[in-house]
């Protein structure tokens, strides 16, 4: 067990971090902050607090975040890094033989 607790990704321990990068890969891989907030808001509290998980994200490569203009309004997109992914999907299938092992013993 110890091998597969290792690699779980310490960046993605984080409840906000591991949601904001689930709802961003659930949605293809891109989606408008302000859709991330309603979803992530029981969690987060306020999109000050999500800003700081994105800018995380966005620090270790994760994600990147682009402003884009709808309508003359300003919209920022975060979208998943192919770095970003792999390392989720890696969290994923770690914690999926963590279970697998507790549901064995």
């Amino acid at each position: 067990m110890q091998e597969t607790t290792t690699q779980l990704d310490k960046l993605l321990s984080s409840p906000v971090k591991f949601g904001i990068m689930a709802q961003i890969i659930a949605d293809g891989g891109e989606v408008a902050f302000v859709d991330v907030g309603r979803k992530q808001k029981t969690m987060i509290g306020s999109y000050g607090a999500l800003s700081s998980h994105n800018k995380g994200l966005e620090r270790e490569g994760y994600i990147t975040l682009r402003k884009t203009f709808i309508s003359n309004k300003a919209r920022t997109m975060l979208v998943a890094t192919d770095k970003g992914k792999e390392r989720f999907a890696r969290r994923c299938a770690a914690l999926k033989a963590v279970a697998q092992l507790e549901a064995a013993e």
